[in-house]
């Protein structure tokens, strides 16, 4: 009966009360069902490196990172073992569904290259300031991974409550983006991530605030309570980190609606402008691209700001919905990648997924995100629908050998 009455949502509920009661019961309902363990064994380090290496191995086709291990077959960071790290997985030490790595920075610790990666240099009073950072998160692609995943975002916001830290930043892939996004985890403006183990990532913030995730809703408002039960810090001055969130709007866009009305748009507009565009969508049925907008995910990148890193292994394919995009090898521009146009093709099907150029914007520019596992999936589901994507995107990679 309780599950019948979760599965049903709260718009059937008109009782305020009523409705925090329910999403109390999901938090620990979720708490119970997929119960998170920090690792405290070696061997519990071993089985979540080994589970990481699997993952990189096995669903990523990712052979050379330079923290693989292949004698042990372990996928293992340097940071793993650091006082200020921990690591938590769910499921058992036989069988782990998901992992994660949370680290914690007294004030004046954030090293220089998170600064650099998270595009820290806008806040404020940084090195005065508790920071929380969640990432290294492998997942299980047999399972959908959601339950999971917000289990994991539970006890990386229980962590940092614990520790009354002031700001909490996570890098998430962008198929991950909708479930953190629903939770309250929002954007910022920093710069994508391009990661070797991982391709490319969307950095978020996590307001460390009860007020704000009351008035959104957020399941997380009930962490906080808890948390403030136990005399723990859970409010906090988050009206300048709001204004980054703000002036981010847009930067990063989950909605499957927005994101299928903008696809449609902009090949309509890309057609009318420029007839020679070789549009891969020409050759895709709506109902295909309505899978897209389901699975993908648009990031707004600024000029100058790079997208796909030279030697990174990535295996997304990008269309762009407008802006430019140039291909460089050094300072030397190989390519300019327009409105209406597909790039990374070859790293998509190849079984490395290593990029052979970096890529940044020339402008102001919108980009939709594909990643191959949303491929890998629609072979299993609807491999009819996958020949016509194949298809698709063999008539463009022609197109641009009888250009070259």
């Amino acid at each position: 009966m309780l599950l019948n009455l979760i599965a049903c949502g709260t718009h059937k509920i008109n009782n305020s009360r009523e409705v925090c009661m329910l999403d109390s019961l999901k938090v620990s309902l979720t708490q119970k069902l997929h119960p998170v363990h920090k690792a405290e064994s070696e061997k519990e380090y071993e089985a979540i490196w080994a589970f990481r290496y699997k993952a990189c191995i096995s669903e990523l086709n990712r052979h050379d990172i330079p923290e693989l291990n292949h004698d042990n077959c372990w996928l293992r960071y340097e940071s793993d073992e650091l006082e200020s790290t921990s690591l938590f997985y769910t499921g058992s030490m036989e069988d782990i569904k998901a992992t994660i790595a949370v680290r914690v920075f007294n004030p004046g610790e954030v090293p220089k290259v998170l600064k650099t990666e998270y595009s820290l240099g806008a806040f404020k009073d940084l090195d005065k300031q508790k920071v929380v950072e969640m990432s290294s998160h492998s997942f299980d692609t047999s399972m959908s991974g959601h339950a999971a995943t917000t289990a994991l975002v539970y006890q990386t916001y229980e962590l940092a409550l614990e520790e009354e830290a002031d700001l909490l930043f996570i890098s998430c892939i962008p198929e991950h983006l909708k479930i953190y996004e629903d939770l309250g985890l929002r954007p910022y403006g920093a710069r994508a991530l391009n990661k070797d183990c991982a391709g490319l990532l969307v950095p978020l913030i996590g307001l460390l605030d009860i007020d704000y995730y009351k008035e959104i809703h957020s399941l997380l408002y009930h962490i906080f309570k808890k948390a403030e039960g136990a005399g723990k810090k859970v409010n906090s001055d988050v009206s300048p980190l709001m204004e980054l969130i703000y002036e981010a709007c847009g930067s990063a866009e989950s909605n499957q609606d927005v994101i299928k009305n903008e696809i449609l748009a902009s090949f309509r507009e890309s057609i009318v402008s420029d007839a020679s565009t070789f549009n891969f969508l020409t050759f895709l049925p709506e109902h295909i691209i309505t899978q897209i907008s389901e699975s993908s995910q648009i990031i707004n990148v600024k000029p100058g700001e790079q997208v796909i890193q030279q030697d990174v292994r990535d295996q997304e394919l990008y269309y762009i919905l407008s802006g430019l995009l140039e291909v460089r090898q050094e300072s030397k521009v190989l390519a300019k990648i327009k409105h209406g146009e597909t790039l990374g093709e070859v790293g998509f099907f190849r079984e490395s997924g290593k990029r052979s150029a970096s890529v940044f914007a020339g402008e102001q520019t919108r980009v939709l995100i594909i990643r191959k596992s949303f491929l890998n999936a629609m072979v299993k589901k609807h491999p009819a629908d996958a020949c016509l994507f194949y298809e698709a995107l063999s008539r463009i990679m022609a197109e641009q050998i009888a250009n070259s």
